[in-house]
């Protein structure tokens, strides 16, 4: 089994928590998951091998603000 990567990005000012997605594809139609959290980084687990993309959004509990640039990763199959 592989270990899934820990994602992580920069602090926002306001931001009381951010909206992590992560697609199999870069125009994000179908969103694989999406966590909630109020860290700056986020280990997914359960992830199928393959190729994920990935951004974050920082939020104030009652709007989101602007998705970052996309990222990506794989996971390998064992």
């Amino acid at each position: 089994r592989s270990t899934p990567p820990t994602l992580s990005w920069a602090a926002v000012a306001g931001a009381s928590g951010y909206i992590v997605e992560l697609s199999r594809d870069t125009d994000f139609i179908e969103v694989v998951r999406a966590y909630r959290t109020r860290r700056r980084s986020l280990r997914p687990a359960g992830l199928r091998p393959g190729a994920y993309y990935w951004q974050v959004s920082a939020s104030d509990g009652a709007h989101r603000g602007r998705p970052s640039k996309i990222f990506r990763f794989v996971v390998l199959a064992r």
